[in-house]
């Protein structure tokens, strides 16, 4: 098999990464996804423990993204080393439907001029939507 178009000197891109798949590209996807699922598991127990407000729709929908993005994170990262392919899917699905929600939120706060968390809001839209790309591309390889 041929050297693709998409393998850069960090790794390809679009291959998931895997004990087999251990290139600087992986080990910054999986730091990123690691990241952004320690972050929303932290305001998942503040929002438990009470320290967050969870009135309102916008803090209700993002309680639900929150959920998301730690199902996702454990989906992918428990599939990717150790059970394979379906709970990887399952992860990556989990996170395509958290960026989705997390685009509806921005909108939504962008809307209701929710200025404090906005910047906040607009940074991890971002995050998403650079790790939905990247795990929507590699969907099709596991």
């Amino acid at each position: 098999m041929g050297v693709g178009w998409n393998v850069t000197p960090c790794g390809d891109i679009y291959n998931p990464p895997s004990r087999s798949n251990v290139s600087i590209f992986a080990i910054i996807e999986i730091v990123i996804m690691g990241v952004v699922a320690i972050l929303s598991l932290i305001e998942l127990v503040d929002y438990i423990n009470g320290d967050k407000d969870c009135s309102g729709m916008i803090k209700a929908l993002v309680f639900i993204d929150d959920i998301a993005i730690v199902i996702a994170g454990v989906y992918v990262i428990i599939g990717l080393f150790f059970l394979g392919g379906s709970k990887t899917r399952i992860g990556i699905l989990c996170f395509i439907f958290a960026g989705i929600l997390s685009m509806v939120i921005l909108v939504l706060q962008i809307n209701e001029g929710v200025g404090d968390e906005l910047l906040y809001s607009i940074f991890k839209f971002i995050i998403y939507l650079f790790l939905t790309f990247i795990l929507w591309k590699q969907y099709s390889r596991i």
